[in-house]
């Protein structure tokens, strides 16, 4: 087999798919998207198409065959996603324009004063929350945990709402905080992805409001270049930082370890060997799904279904069900289907493409990524339509519902569980405060407001 002509054939028609995705929903009009397929196609690419790239011939790293069968199994994965989103995308039904003069009611002008005020205060309150007692009451952990990311909403309505009144302020705000969420991250828990990834969301959701897109263009290159250069310098610290974190090192400590980030900078250079291993190795996903794919098909032993049938399960209160199996992590998962062993802690991502695949081989990716297209773009659309009708506890609903979604590195077991629970986090938050505005009321007679609530 012609490794070299299938890798760059699949590179050029993977990315073209990934264009074509996007291009559809930009194309259809009437059918809001408010950015989760966006954010969910740019992961998958993460995950798969750099790691491709850097097997090309001119790469510096040795090519790898295990590592390229990886990359061409998630083209399959890109393409199922691309038919099962286009099918949603394409049969959804048109947005009413008269729904757009909702926007200057009464109700809307307040409703969107108060929202990301009362989002980050659910999301601090949840933070508070996670250093008490009540964590050790079963399946509260998901609730806390959904919560937090209350954060993430309203660092996206604060920063579409600077957006939409080109408030060069409010969009620095969003910036300032979503560039400290990493190092956050690294600081508590010795983790760089996590931060990362949640700051990456707002940016993919913003970045879909976001006009002119060539602006986007522009800056992409500059943003993947000091994304890159972090990582990088993050490698070069991880052992040392996480000492001192999982050690139970002071704050003092964990600061300063971590500030040693920025005093010796990792720019990325794509013509250094070690750092392009760093992205085929922590990174990209295409040598562990290779290893699976081999190991898999060369036993014959495959899943069938076995981690598939615990994300049903999962979604059962353990407060209900106290012996209920423990989901495998990624750790459990790479081991058993790759064949190797990982040092303690590690964090390591199966992702849907190796996990779909170890349990049902090339038809399991095929038809898991339909219904993942689908799923992703429905609820996609759901968002979208609460965002443009200032639904805000709605749109709170769908966007804690969707973000698990967008993980493509975690565990499939792992995801209908924290849909559950931002489903119950949204939905209190909705009709705490956002179904019933007669606590508004006093704010708006002090505004001299005359309006009535709608």
């Amino acid at each position: 087999m012609d490794h070299t002509f299938n890798l760059s054939t699949g590179l050029i028609l993977w990315l073209g798919v990934a264009v074509g995705i996007i291009w559809i929903q930009e194309k259809r009009e009437g059918i809001p998207h408010i950015g989760l397929t966006l954010g969910y196609v740019g992961y998958l690419w993460q995950l798969h198409w750099t790691g491709g790239v850097i097997q090309l011939p001119e790469s510096p790293l040795p090519q790898s065959e295990v590592a390229i069968d990886g990359f061409m199994e998630s083209l399959w994965a890109i393409m199922a996603f691309a038919i099962g989103s286009g099918i949603v995308t394409l049969s959804a039904r048109q947005l009413d324009q008269a729904i757009f003069l909702k926007s200057s009611s009464e109700y809307y002008r307040l409703s969107k004063k108060y929202a990301p005020i009362i989002l980050a205060g659910g999301a601090l309150f949840a933070y508070i929350i996670s250093f008490s007692p009540i964590m050790q009451i079963p399946s509260i952990t998901s609730i806390i945990s959904a919560g937090k990311k209350l954060l993430l909403v309203s660092l996206y309505l604060y920063g579409l709402f600077g957006i939409e009144e080109k408030d060069i302020g409010k969009i620095c705000i969003v910036l300032i905080i979503i560039a400290i969420i990493p190092f956050i991250t690294v600081i508590q828990g010795g983790f760089l992805f996590f931060g990362a990834f949640m700051s990456s969301v707002v940016l993919v959701l913003l970045a879909k409001r976001y006009a002119p897109k060539w602006h986007l263009i522009a800056v992409i290159p500059v943003f993947l270049f000091f994304g890159l250069s972090l990582f990088m310098s993050y490698q070069e610290e991880e052992q040392a930082i996480r000492s001192i974190v999982w050690g139970g090192g002071e704050l003092e400590e964990r600061v300063a370890v971590t500030g040693r980030i920025f005093e010796n900078p990792e720019w990325f250079d794509p013509t250094k060997e070690y750092q392009l291993a760093h992205i085929q190795g922590r990174m990209s996903q295409n040598l562990l799904l290779g290893q699976a794919i081999s190991r898999t098909t060369r036993r014959g032993n495959y899943g069938e279904g076995e981690t598939i049938k615990e994300a049903f399960l999962s979604v059962i209160p353990r407060a209900i069900w106290p012996e209920k199996p423990a989901v495998a992590g990624g750790h459990e998962l790479a081991s058993k289907y790759t064949g190797r062993s990982f040092y303690g802690n590690t964090s390591v991502g199966v992702g849907h493409v190796m996990e779909l695949y170890v349990n049902f081989g090339r038809i399991g990716v095929i038809f898991g990524f339909l219904a993942i297209g689908m799923i992703v773009a429905y609820v996609d659309i759901k968002a979208g339509r609460a965002l443009l009708e200032g639904r805000w506890g709605d749109l709170t609903i769908w966007l804690l519902v969707g973000i698990p979604l967008l993980l493509a590195s975690q565990p499939i077991g792992n995801i209908p569980n924290q849909m559950v629970a931002g489903f119950i986090v949204g939905w209190g938050v909705k009709v705490s405060f956002f179904d019933d505005l007669n606590w508004l009321q006093k704010d708006n007679l002090h505004e001299g407001a005359g309006h009535a609530f709608h």
